[in-house]
């Protein structure tokens, strides 16, 4: 009784510590639809299906992470670091219409969204044109 006893505690925690690292991977609750007990696969199905959520995830937060940074990067705050700002124009309202439309034609032109075949170029425009926009006040 007392070897069947260990043998079966064993089962259980090598059952336990392989369910808890497939659920911290895939989601709670996940390795029971795919494996028994024995850690015997018996549904082969959903654990592709898993895999496959779990790839398609993966490559949207790596998306979602790089565009977070690339746009961040677009942006120069150094404005904010002091007092006296070196650049201050002296532009009418006509002029800062003009400078708006010239602004928004340039970054229509150079968004790194619509120039994808050469997008780090694109990217240092864009910085480029912000910073322009920040020290025209528009």
């Amino acid at each position: 009784e007392y070897k069947i006893n260990k043998e079966n505690n064993e089962i259980l925690k090598k059952f336990r510590e392989q369910q808890s690292n497939f659920d911290n991977i895939y989601g709670y609750d996940t390795y029971r639809e795919c494996y028994d007990v024995f850690g015997n696969l018996k549904n082969k199905a959903r654990l592709d299906e898993l895999k496959e959520q779990k790839k398609s995830k993966d490559e949207y937060k790596e998306k979602s992470r790089s565009y977070y940074s690339n746009n961040k990067s677009n942006y120069n705050y150094n404005k904010y670091s002091s007092y006296i700002d070196p650049f201050q124009g002296n532009y009418n309202e006509n002029e800062k219409k003009l400078l708006k439309k010239l602004y928004r034609k340039m970054s229509m032109q150079f968004h790194p969204d619509r120039n994808q075949d050469n997008q780090k170029e694109a990217q240092e425009m864009m910085m480029l044109i912000n910073k322009l926009k920040e020290e025209w006040n528009i």
